[in-house]
Parts: structure tokens; C-alpha cells; sequence
């Protein structure tokens, strides 16, 4: 499932029924909020969906500071231009 934002539910059944086994969060949520609402929104998704054996990710890591809480919290997969920018298949 892509862009999830944390401010919206996720029903473990309705995720279990339809067979998401991984969850990337927006970078929205990484770039608008102050961390610590970062760490608490995270923190809840994975206690609620602790069962569920879902992997998550984070979108949006743009700098060895973010990607270092961020794997503090639990967040092992994350995306961003820290990694690599945008690459163009095409070319």
C-alpha cells in the first residue's frame, strides 16, 4: 500500500483480507511534521498492526539525521533522496 498518511486507520482485517504485507508512509509526513509526531504516529501503526507481519517503509529521507531516528524507531526500509535522486528510465 503507497502513500499511506498515519492520520488515517488502517484496519488490520481489511489489510489482512486483502493480502498487504508491506505499507509505505508518505514523504508528506516525514517533511510537514515535527519528528516527534513522526515517532508517535509509527509507534502506534506498528503496535496496532504488530500481528500483522507488515513491512514498512518511509518515504522522504533527505539526510543521514532522518534516516538514523528513523531506524531508532524500527523503520529498517526508507526511500529519499539521501539514497539517490529520481532516476529517469527512459534514458
Amino acid at each position: 500500500m503507497d502513500d499511506v498518511d498515519t492520520h488515517k486507520h488502517i484496519n488490520s482485517c481489511v489489510m489482512s483480507r486483502l493480502g498487504i504485507d508491506g505499507v509505505k508512509f508518505s514523504h508528506q509526513m516525514v517533511q510537514q511534521l515535527p519528528f516527534q509526531e513522526v515517532k508517535q504516529r509509527l509507534e502506534q501503526f506498528q503496535e496496532e498492526h504488530q500481528d500483522d507481519d507488515v513491512v514498512m517503509i518511509v518515504e522522504g529521507v533527505n539526510d543521514q539525521r532522518q534516516l538514523e531516528k528513523l531506524f531508532d524507531v524500527g523503520i529498517s526500509y526508507q526511500q529519499g533522496f539521501f539514497f539517490s535522486p529520481p532516476n529517469n528510465l527512459g534514458r
